[in-house]
Parts: structure tokens; sequence; C-alpha cells
């Protein structure tokens, strides 16, 4: 049996299994997602729709030579801004999402890296989306020339100390959320 929960309206359920779905279709579809509409019942026994977001999972790198950070800045239209984030890509057919991390480091940052350590995964946004990250860090890097597809034409590389880093999560300077998460499990390797 499951627990009961109360809340401030005085309506009561029982927690059995989360959410049951009931059907589901595709209502929307292009190369980079699907769109799906589930008919669910909710935690609260009620029938409605949910949708979700059905992306490729993708790999985010961490480079970091000598002492300092390099991060890429491009413009995101989805909301009307410039954003800097660490370089990061979806599969493309490629052998692994390792080598798609290290191909999205020599595409948009022209860094190439000899070996890559695997820091974790993560959800993107696990509310509404099936999309994960793994998570790479990558320190011995040599320079090389960018690789950039004409959609990434406008991208900027910057390099940042620990320190400037820092400041600039702090600042809301980097807004891109796996980058804020990706530098969490970098601090937390540090001290393990």
């Amino acid at each position: 049996m499951g627990a009961v929960l109360t809340f401030a309206r005085n309506v009561r359920f029982k927690m059995t299994k989360p959410w049951k779905k009931l059907s589901s279709k595709v209502v929307f579809e292009n190369n980079w997602m699907k769109v799906r509409l589930d008919q669910v019942i909710d935690p609260v026994g009620r029938e409605t729709d949910f949708g979700i977001v059905e992306k490729e999972d993708y790999g985010l790198i961490i480079p970091k030579v000598e002492d300092k950070f390099y991060l890429v800045n491009e413009y995101r239209l989805s909301v009307d801004a410039r954003s800097w984030a660490f370089p990061q890509g979806h599969f493309e057919g490629d052998k692994s999402i390792a080598h798609s991390a290290l191909r999205e480091l020599e595409e948009e940052t022209g860094l190439i890296a000899k070996e890559l350590k695997y820091l974790g995964q993560l959800y993107l946004a696990p509310g509404f989306c099936t999309q994960k990250f793994s998570v790479y860090i990558a320190e011995d890097c040599k320079q090389s020339e960018f690789n950039r597809d004409l959609t990434e034409i406008d991208m900027k590389v910057g390099s940042f100390s620990f320190d400037k880093l820092r400041k600039m999560i702090k600042d809301g300077e980097v807004k891109d959320s796996p980058t804020v998460a990706a530098f969490g499990l970098y601090l937390l390797s540090q001290n393990s």
C-alpha cells in the first residue's frame, strides 16, 4: 500500500505507480527532434495529455589547457541571445558520444584532445525531454584549425581562468545550464 498524502485543500490520494501511459503519438518531427503527445493517467488518477520532446543524447566536453577553460559563444535563436558554453554536440552517426564530443571540440574550438576523462551523465530537462548528455574533460589538447559548419559561423572562442569562469557563472554571464552542471561535475571530480 502506498503512502497517503494530504495537500492544503484536503485532497488525498495514494502514491502507487505515479504515471500510466494510455497512448502515444508523434505530433511533430524534424531532423533534430520528435514531439510526442502521450495520453496518461497522472499520480492523482486524472486522465490528461503530456507533451514529451525526444532528442538524441549528446556529449559535452570541458576543454582545459594548462590553467584555462575554453568556452564558445554563439547566438541562440530560441532565447534570442548570445551564450557562453562548453563545446557540445550530438551523435551524428559517430562511433560513440565520446567521439562526438571530440569532434565538437575540434570543430568549435580548433582544439584536438589526445584523450578524454568521463565525468558523468545528466538529464537535460527530465520534466519534458528524454535527452541526456555525457560530460568529459580534455586536459591534454593541441591547437589546430576550426572546422565549423555554416550554422556556427558567428561562434567565438574564449579562454578563462578558473576564477574568471566561476565569476561568469555566479554573475549570470554563463546561462547554459549544461555548462553550469558540467562545471559542477568537474568541481566534484577535483575533490574526490
